[in-house]
């Protein structure tokens, strides 16, 4: 096997791990989002916290909006061609994966919890 393959191979289990660790914050997320933020974080701790209801909703979007650019950037026929040309045709999918998984934590970490 080359260097190449090699790396290949090793980083595909990193973003491997990363995804299913990914995975599971999302789920623990979605089940049970109020008690994991108030666990996990002293109120001090947030970073930015918003008052009003439509400001958290606004950063909130903004996030979700980030995980959208992330995937039609990674997705746009012009980047796969910039890694083909380098080279890299065979990290695509694992850039395209890893970029989600990075977007998906920013959005488990930083979603701003909205007061009903």
């Amino acid at each position: 096997m080359s260097f190449k393959d090699n790396v290949a191979i090793l980083t595909a289990l990193c973003v491997l791990l990363c995804c299913i660790f990914t995975l599971g914050q999302l789920v623990l997320f979605l089940s049970s989002h109020t008690s994991l933020k108030q666990n996990r974080y002293p109120p001090f701790v947030y970073f930015g916290h918003f008052e009003c209801l439509w400001l958290q909703v606004l950063a909130n979007v903004c996030l979700v909006g980030f995980f959208i650019l992330q995937h039609s950037l990674q997705n746009h026929p012009s980047v796969k061609h910039f890694l083909n040309s380098r080279g890299l045709g065979v990290f695509e999918r694992l850039f395209y994966n890893l970029g989600s998984c990075l977007a998906l934590q920013d959005i488990v970490t930083s979603t701003f919890p909205a007061e009903s």
